[in-house]
C-alpha cells in the first residue's frame, strides 16, 4: 500500500489550518507524515524551515525536540496507536526556543473510502516546563505543576528502566520484562 495523497485542493486547505495537528499514515512499520498543518508548523516552531524540510523531519526524526526522558514512553504510545488503534492521548515535552514545552497530543484514526487508515493527531501547548519552580499558586499554575510533577515521574522510572544515553532499556528492566 502507497501513501495517501489528498487532492490538491483538499491538501491545500488541510495545511493551511491554524489548529495545530498533523495527519499520518503507518506503512511497513513506519510512521508517514501525510500532512502537516500551519498551526503544527507554528507551534514547534518550524516557521523558518522549508516546509519539504519539515516533512523530512517528521518523517526520519520526528522526536529529535523531544525530553530524552519522554521519548521511549512517547515512541511506545504512538507504536501501540498504530498498531492496536485506540485513541492516542500523550503528555511530552518538546524543545522550542531553548525551553522544553510541555505538549498533550491527541488522536483518532480515520478511514478513507478506500479502506486507507490515517492517524489524525492535533497537539496543544499547555506552557513552559519549569523544575522545581516557586510560583503564585492559581488554577493554571495547579495545572501545570500536575503535568511537570507526570513528567518528573515518568523521568525518574524511565531512568531506573532505560539507559539515559541510549534510550535502551537496562539489564535489570529486561530480566523484569523477560520474567513478565
Amino acid at each position: 500500500m502507497g501513501k495517501f495523497r489528498y487532492s490538491e485542493e483538499e491538501f491545500a486547505f488541510l495545511e493551511k489550518s491554524d489548529v495545530p495537528y498533523a495527519i499520518y499514515q503507518f506503512i511497513n512499520k513506519r510512521v508517514i507524515t501525510v500532512v502537516l498543518s500551519q498551526g503544527f508548523i507554528d507551534l514547534f516552531g518550524y516557521s523558518d524551515m522549508d516546509r519539504r524540510d519539515v516533512y523530512d523531519l517528521m518523517d526520519n526524526n520526528m522526536y529529535r525536540d523531544t525530553h530524552p526522558d519522554d521519548m521511549a514512553a512517547l515512541g511506545n504510545a504512538a507504536y501501540r496507536f498504530a498498531t492496536e488503534g485506540g485513541n492516542y492521548d500523550v503528555i511530552y515535552r518538546s524543545m522550542r526556543d531553548g525551553q522544553y514545552r510541555i505538549i498533550h497530543a491527541y488522536g483518532r484514526h480515520i478511514f478513507k473510502e478506500n479502506g486507507v487508515r490515517l492517524a489524525f493527531v492535533w497537539y496543544t501547548d499547555q506552557g513552559g516546563y519549569v523544575d522545581n519552580a516557586v510560583r503564585i499558586r492559581n488554577k493554571e499554575d495547579r495545572i501545570q505543576d500536575m503535568l511537570a510533577d507526570q513528567l518528573k515521574e515518568r523521568s525518574c522510572t524511565n531512568r531506573m528502566e532505560h539507559d539515559y544515553l541510549t534510550g535502551l532499556p537496562t539489564m535489570t528492566y529486561f530480566f523484569d520484562l523477560a520474567e513478565a
